[in-house]
């Protein structure tokens, strides 16, 4: 079914079946509000970006982050992810 992915004050990322009308996942791991996100193509991945200053790839099959991209200086505030070979 379709899913919608948002990032909240509270620090998290959560994954929201629309069909349902019910939160699927809850993820974690950010330690200031998460300000942007996007699935990957296959769905099977979310990025998201925070106030943290990181970028946070997590593997939505494990509810696990698996890459943390630390080093910017300010707070990131837009993700996005290319398709294959793509690159903007």
């Amino acid at each position: 079914g379709r899913r919608i992915v948002v990032g909240l004050h509270d620090h998290s990322v959560r994954v929201w079946m629309v069909s349902a009308g019910r939160q699927e996942l809850c993820l974690q791991g950010h330690t200031l509000w998460v300000t942007s996100v996007c699935f990957s193509p296959d769905g099977l991945r979310v990025l998201s970006g925070s106030a943290d200053k990181t970028v946070k790839m997590w593997n939505l099959t494990q509810q696990a982050a698996e890459h943390t991209m630390s080093g910017h200086q300010l707070a990131v505030t837009g993700v996005a992810i290319s398709p294959a070979n793509i690159h903007c």
